[in-house]
């Protein structure tokens, strides 16, 4: 029954924003995201100018706890770590990263893994989805694995010799220019990482979303002209 009740509150809800829905983008825009976007900036920011009207509400959180929020209505679209496979989901193409490894030290070695403590986001970040597939590979363990829910902690602690951590390397810039922490390369095959932006397929598409999605493919053409490596079509 309860099953029943929530479907029925969804299509009211939806129904609600089919009569409320206009030719100019207006209302509420419930978006979630990733910390460590680079590119969200600029894209809220194209968005919010070409659509004032629009209120953007913007939540932070993990890959798979976003990808939950979305498929169960909380969030109308958020922008997670890709690849996504999911019956329900549209992913659409954001930006492709390279993963770092960050440490306090100019070299790196290895076997530096097992000494040192690895700062990482709790379970369910994609970042740390991708250090394990590389350490399995690499038959390695960490001496001692510390959770943050910051990525800010994350980098003062590791410029404070705490330890070491995996991360997008726009996400480091300013810290490397300083040379307050060092960035070390790892294997290709786990050092890209792309961000891809969901909303569930069966939702009803507002003239709010559907500008901002305009706004998504826009920023992520622009971005292939100045970086032609990437591939510039949407998933």
């Amino acid at each position: 029954m309860l099953e029943y009740v929530n479907k029925i509150l969804l299509d009211v809800e939806e129904l609600k924003q089919v009569f409320l829905d206009s030719e100019t983008p207006t209302g509420i825009l419930n978006i979630g995201t990733v910390e460590t976007v680079s590119d969200l900036p600029k894209i809220l920011a194209s968005y919010h100018k070409q659509y004032p009207n629009v209120d953007l509400s913007i939540k932070a959180g993990l890959t798979e706890d976003l990808i939950k929020d979305v498929i169960e209505h909380r969030l109308d679209g958020a922008f997670v770590t890709g690849p996504i496979k999911h019956p329900l989901i549209q992913p659409y193409d954001v930006c492709t990263e390279k993963l770092v490894l960050v440490t306090r030290n100019e070299t790196f070695n290895l076997e530096e893994i097992i000494t040192e403590p690895f700062l990482v986001f709790s379970q369910g970040c994609g970042y740390r989805s991708k250090l394990e597939q590389w350490l399995r590979e690499e038959e390695v363990m960490p001496k001692r694995i510390m959770e943050f829910n910051v990525l800010e902690t994350i980098l003062t602690s590791v410029t404070l010799g705490l330890g070491i951590t995996l991360v997008p390397q726009s996400a480091v810039n300013h810290l490397t220019a300083n040379e307050k922490v060092h960035v070390h390369a790892i294997p290709e095959e786990y050092g890209n990482i792309s961000t891809v932006f969901i909303h569930r397929k069966d939702a009803y598409m507002t003239n709010s979303m559907r500008s901002f999605l305009q706004t998504i493919e826009a920023h992520h053409e622009n971005r292939f002209k100045q970086n032609p490596e990437t591939t510039p079509e949407l998933i």
